[in-house]
């Protein structure tokens, strides 16, 4: 910030001189050109901090759901206790985290968990996730707009710091059209 007053203040300052300056010498056209190269930068800076603002509030508006797991859980209970959340009382019926078998229901009850998750947070990307890849394998229009919506949600929260593993994994999932498989 101090960086933006300093040359805003040094265009300033030039751009000023360049207009006392009555004749056409070298150093009238030297502070002018300084001036504008100020103005330029000062620009540019204020360009560069307006969307670094823009990516942090973006990142704190997702803060908390990059948090969660596929589960819909933090994952804060310890061992022997049984953790629960809103999003895991509406989908954690349908969505079986098996270590080497992930997989999730397209039932029409899931499908009906799903929509009332997405109803509940829709910054939750896991929800858009399954309800998409639902509607893909049973050919049903809207599948890749729910897929399209986890994705965009996921390049930000993997980007949060602390973020939970399993945003990594569907967001890979996506990327490479894996992890589409229901329950038998």
């Amino acid at each position: 910030m101090l960086f933006i007053i300093a040359i805003a203040i040094i265009t300033v300052v030039c751009l000023g001189i360049t207009f006392f300056l009555t004749d056409r010498s070298r150093w009238r056209k030297v502070l002018l050109a300084l001036g504008i190269f100020g103005a330029v930068l000062s620009s540019l800076q204020a360009y560069k901090n307006r969307e670094r603002a823009d990516d942090l509030a973006r990142k704190q508006e997702y803060a908390n759901v990059a948090r969660y797991n596929a589960l819909g859980l933090l994952g804060m209970a310890g061992a022997g206790l049984a953790e629960t959340s809103p999003l895991n009382k509406i989908i954690g019926n349908y969505v079986h985290d098996d270590p080497n078998n992930f997989r999730f229901d397209c039932t029409p009850a899931a499908m009906n968990a799903y929509n009332v998750a997405v109803a509940l947070d829709s910054k939750f990307p896991f929800s858009y996730y399954y309800r998409g890849s639902c509607y893909n394998l049973n050919n049903v229009e809207g599948g890749q707009h729910d897929l399209d919506t986890a994705h965009r949600v996921l390049l930000i929260t993997t980007e949060i710091p602390g973020h939970h593993p399993h945003h990594d994994d569907i967001l890979n999932f996506i990327n490479t059209g894996r992890g589409l498989r229901r329950m038998p």
